[in-house]
């Protein structure tokens, strides 16, 4: 069995307010209803890390406007370490196969026949 990914939790330095970074399938229906595609990070990091980020945020805390997060990420924290985009895209992905794939080769069928 996988490992569980955590929330990735943030504390801004300029107002020291706490953000939990996180997705579930909400979240992720609404990147994806936005044709946000995590594949296209590396290609198109200046737009799609802070949408990324903004994607997270919106898991725990809907009220930030895309342009207020933009803010905190470019401004306040000077953008993600590639450690911290790593978790955001784990969990992104996480959220994104949670419940829609089974990622056993076996059949649940076989087993019980």
């Amino acid at each position: 069995m996988d490992e569980r990914v955590n929330p990735l939790i943030l504390t801004d330095p300029v107002t020291g307010e706490e953000y939990e970074l996180d997705f579930n399938r909400e979240s992720v229906l609404f990147a994806e209803n936005r044709e946000f595609k995590i594949d296209e990070i590396g290609d198109y990091p200046a737009k799609n890390v802070p949408l990324l980020f903004w994607y997270a945020l919106r898991k725990n805390h809907r009220r930030i406007a895309q342009n207020q997060a933009e803010k905190i990420l470019l401004e306040h924290f000077k953008g993600l370490s590639v450690k911290k985009l790593g978790q955001l895209i784990a969990l992104y992905n996480q959220a994104r196969f949670a419940n829609a794939i089974i990622m056993d080769d076996e059949d649940e069928d076989e087993k019980n026949a």
